[in-house]
């Protein structure tokens, strides 16, 4: 046996060890009903910290932040900043969940809107974006951890069985463990994620001769007119290579396809709308369950503020950018799922890593090069990558398969047959459910592969619309159960109509007026404000008279354990100047800003106020402005604070009346 594939045995065995020895451990608190689904409401705040951490961004600090900087540069360097915009989501609503979940029983979120609404619309709704993350979604990361797998093995393992093979660990972790064995084996997950993106940077760094060869390439690729996009043409300032510059603030174009763009995609909307996708992550059904089965809230802020703003920002802005840019000055050309050549000497890859290039030519994408020249500069080190990213993957799969199999038992078979009074029936309805939505994940993955990255597409811009359900029951009463179910489809329609799929419906039917992504909006942007709009429109004609008994008690609930002081509420219009401003400048089209304040992107290292591409330098602030931002809403404005009293479980008498508060 070669050290290789030593190293692989030894480093696979003892991960795959610790999440069976953690099931298997996880499975004796997992006989009763909300031991197995919630952890029974105990699960402590450190594992919470690290596995919501790891489920949030999953592979795509390893794989698909480092691939898409490797195409389109810079201007896509901003979707680091979704560090900071994916616990956004978690300060607006994990609190008040948790308050909610304590003082109610909720299990799911979809009980939660039955409760607060009443009705069966928004229930469905939360199934089918749960079944939405666990089926393609999950598909596509269970694939993604194939193919690293067979890459490990030199191809030895083919990229389909390797699937069906790398699906069996987080399968067991869920079936036999539950939410809790989920949640303890993030912890190893996020450690893997962080340390692996930063010795995959630092790998890239010693390829190119280290951190001021690197500059000096970049300041080359800066002052040429290479990369797929060419130049920005005028857009967003001047003629600057389109790989250092946003090309401007918007693109009235039919639809984001082929190379037709001027500078390419990332205009200020379309990166605007875009980071409405980040928003989505922490929106899924698994993260509501994450915040019911939470033991205390005082992990939430730690989570939010340390371990996903600063922690993940500082490794996307940093590690995850050098590993992307520095694939492309190493020589990796083409773009995401295009064939990629390069010659082995450029890369002095080993006859081991030549299943690499294997890869590449059958069209599989940057990530073998990247995985091959970590391998390169430390065989070690590339088999610790490797194996971060199937940890990593296998992250966010099992959370979302965990909240699917809860939410499906709870929010549909419960309902239909009689299975509450049973503990052992339940929980072992819910494994069966978990393995068959497993196997129906990998089987898409292996077998349905359009269709996967077609519906996978769709989830976290679906989920985004949970928002405003989402912020009705935790904040605003004013909007009504047919606001916010009218609006949920409204948005739905919005973001499938404006996706492949549902393009593909509007050309069956004669209608060719647009294409995907028009004006350079992303489909989650249209989605959301479709929603917004038909949410308020609606909301302000079914205003309910007197009765509200389930909405008021819910709202009552909140303002007892989480109201804000007088004091706090006089910081609320800060915090909406503040957010919107970073929003604005960050992400929108006040990024453009960015293109030239710290030096243009012809001018060199000695031309560039902090020796690095303005652009950058733009991104670096924002992400530590953005840090600051997520921390004065968590602690000082105290949104993700402990409750001012103790939260008790309601009596009977006490429970939400569903479907009184409102006309349908």
């Amino acid at each position: 046996m070669s050290v290789k594939f030593a190293w692989l045995a030894i480093l696979a065995a003892a991960y795959a060890s610790w999440c069976l020895v953690v099931a298997w451990r996880s499975a004796r608190h997992g006989r009763t009903v909300e031991g197995f689904l919630v952890g029974d409401r105990r699960i402590a705040a450190g594992p919470l910290v690290l596995a919501v951490t790891a489920a949030s961004f999953s592979g795509w600090v390893l794989l698909g932040q480092p691939a898409l900087i490797h195409r389109d540069g810079f201007p896509f360097g901003f979707a680091a900043l979704g560090a900071v915009v994916v616990p956004l989501t978690g300060v607006l609503f994990l609190k008040r969940q948790w308050i909610l979940g304590r003082r109610f029983g909720f299990v799911t979120p979809g009980e939660m809107m039955g409760a607060y609404f009443g009705g069966e619309a928004l229930r469905a709704v939360t199934v089918i974006v749960a079944l939405l993350f666990a089926l393609p979604f999950a598909g596509i990361l269970l694939g993604a951890s194939g193919h690293v797998l067979s890459w490990l093995t030199d191809g030895a393992i083919d990229a389909g069985s390797a699937v069906w093979i790398a699906a069996l660990i987080p399968l067991v972790t869920v079936a036999v463990g539950g939410v809790r064995a989920v949640t303890l084996t993030g912890i190893v997950q996020a450690v893997l994620l962080v340390a692996a993106a930063l010795g995959g940077g630092w790998a890239v760094l010693e390829a190119l001769g280290g951190w001021d060869a690197f500059r000096v390439a970049l300041a080359e690729l800066g002052a040429s007119a290479g990369g797929r996009w060419g130049t920005t043409g005028g857009l967003g300032g001047s003629d600057y290579n389109a790989l250092f510059a946003i090309p401007g603030a918007i693109q009235f174009v039919a639809g984001v396809a082929g190379d037709t763009l001027q500078g390419g995609p990332w205009t200020g909307a379309f990166t605007l709308t875009f980071a409405l996708t980040f928003l989505g992550v922490q929106a899924a059904p698994a993260f509501s369950l994450w915040a019911f089965s939470s033991a205390r809230v005082q992990g939430f802020a730690t989570q939010q503020i340390w371990a996903s703003a600063f922690t993940i920002g500082l490794v996307l802005v940093g590690a995850t950018t050098v590993l992307g840019m520095g694939a492309r000055l190493l020589g990796a050309g083409g773009g995401i799922g295009d064939p990629i050549f390069l010659l082995a000497d450029q890369w002095n890859l080993a006859p081991t890593d030549q299943a690499a290039l294997s890869l590449l030519e059958k069209g599989g994408g940057i990530t073998p090069h990247i995985l091959a020249l970590v391998a390169w500069t430390s065989p070690f080190l590339g088999i610790v990558f490797a194996i971060a990213a199937i940890a990593a993957l296998h992250a966010a799969a099992a959370a979302h398969v965990s909240a699917a199999a809860t939410v499906l038992v709870r929010d549909v078979l419960t309902r239909v047959f009689p299975l509450q009074r049973d503990d052992l029936r339940v929980v072992l309805v819910a494994r069966l459910a978990a393995v068959a939505l497993f196997v129906g994940a990998v089987a898409l993955a292996t077998g349905a592969r359009e269709i996967l990255v077609q519906l996978g597409s769709l989830a976290l811009a679906i989920a985004v619309q949970l928002w405003i359900p989402l912020a009705a029951v935790t904040w605003i009463a004013w909007i009504t159960r047919a606001g916010a179910t009218w609006g949920v489809v409204a948005g739905c329609l919005g973001v499938v109509l404006t996706e492949p799929l549902g393009l593909a419906l509007l050309s069956a039917a004669g209608v060719d007026a647009w294409g995907r992504w028009p004006w350079t909006i992303h489909s989650a942007g249209w989605g959301f404000a479709a929603n917004i709009c038909v949410c308020a429109v609606v909301s302000a004609f079914t205003q309910a008279p007197a009765g509200t008994t389930g909405r008021d008690r819910i709202h009552a609930t909140l303002r007892e354990h989480a109201g804000l002081s007088r004091e706090k509420r006089g910081l609320v219009p800060l915090a909406w100047a503040l957010t919107l401003a970073w929003f604005f400048f960050a992400l929108g089209p006040g990024a453009l800003i960015g293109n030239d304040v710290f030096g243009l992107p012809d001018a060199g290292v000695a031309g560039w106020t902090f020796g690095i591409p303005s652009l950058w330098a733009w991104q670096i602030a924002f992400w530590l402005l953005g840090v600051g931002l997520i921390a004065f809403l968590a602690r000082t404005l105290g949104l993700s604070a402990p409750p001012d009293s103790p939260v008790t479980a309601a009596g009977a008498e006490s429970e939400p009346e569903p479907g009184t508060h409102d006309r349908a």
